[in-house]
């Protein structure tokens, strides 16, 4: 008899409800944020930075989408998002995917979202890790317009 393969989908986005009623606490001082019927958009000076539609903050109908198409786990990043996350964002995202960890058991895996830069960026990290038992972390590929190889990265990748 043939066995079953895992389909794991490793790049599935995901944000905090909070964070999805009202991003305009969480950008910088030079975006706007738009408010459409399906999503929001993020612009700087005319030019879309960022554009999740609803279904970003709705597990339940991304889970949903997923047994369509067959797809049995999701490891969740909030995308383009971790460009506005601060510690404090960062430890909601954190606790809401633990949340929804416990809530859909074997569906979800969850990655730590943490700013690399910022001086609890270690201690929130080990929380994630340690404590809510996170399997990965979630970045991208520049921070704060730093690449992942620069070593002002050295003491985050250390920890």
């Amino acid at each position: 008899m043939l066995k079953k393969r895992l389909v794991i989908d490793v790049h599935h986005h995901w944000m905090p409800d909070e964070h999805y009623r009202r991003p305009e606490l969480h950008i910088h001082a030079d975006e706007e944020v738009i408010h459409e019927s399906d999503r929001f958009r993020i612009r700087r000076a005319g030019v879309q930075l960022f554009s999740p539609p609803r279904m970003t903050a709705r597990m339940e109908e991304q889970l949903k989408a997923m047994d369509r198409v067959g797809v049995d786990q999701a490891a969740l990043h909030v995308g383009v998002w971790l460009d506005w996350v601060d510690i404090k964002a960062a430890r909601l995202i954190n606790d809401r995917l633990a949340e929804l960890n416990l809530k859909y058991p074997g569906r979800i895996i969850p990655l730590a979202h943490v700013p690399p830069l910022d001086h609890d960026a270690a201690k929130e990290l080990k929380r994630a890790i340690v404590d809510l038992g996170f399997k990965g972390v979630a970045m991208n590929t520049r921070i704060d317009g730093i690449l992942l190889d620069s070593e002002q990265l050295y003491p985050y990748y250390k920890a």
